[in-house]
């Protein structure tokens, strides 16, 4: 339903859409590709439930959330952008992310499986686990780089 300006009347408000199949974008702020599960977590204290591998779907990050990002598979934050907190240390890790998703905490489904590319900013939503999937990640890091730190 619609007013006489066009828009839709401030009683009418369209939930988030949480099929599967959907796609959401945001920014891309760390380049690479995944198909993994979700753990949507609002704070350190959720933080117990992440499990090696996962999405993580948070409202934000900060220094605090820095130990976490050594399993994770993706990252998808509600706000923030290249220079964000989560888009450096996904970087330095080498983990696909993206961030200002409005609402990722309330569209992405706790447990649900997504491809995550954070080359185009965008997180496709799929439910339950796709077939012929079991958590791929493709790494950003091009061939030849070398990524071993000489010891001394």
């Amino acid at each position: 339903m619609k007013n006489n300006s066009g828009s839709r009347p401030s009683s009418v408000r369209a939930g988030p859409r949480r099929s599967p199949g959907r796609r959401i974008t945001g920014m891309p702020v760390s380049a690479g590709r995944v198909v993994a599960r979700c753990c949507v977590v609002h704070g350190l204290e959720d933080a117990g439930r992440l499990e090696a591998g996962d999405v993580l779907v948070a409202p934000n990050t900060d220094p605090g959330w820095t130990p976490l990002f050594m399993g994770l598979g993706g990252l998808v934050l509600e706000t923030g952008g290249a220079l964000a907190h989560g888009a450096i240390i996904a970087r330095e890790y080498g983990i696909p992310a993206v961030t200002a998703v409005a609402n990722a905490t309330r569209r992405i489904r706790d447990g649900e499986w997504v491809t995550l590319d954070g080359r185009a900013g965008t997180v496709q939503c799929h439910g339950e686990q796709p077939d012929q999937t079991k958590s791929q990640q493709t790494s950003k890091t091009p061939t030849g780089t070398n990524t071993q730190w000489p010891i001394q």
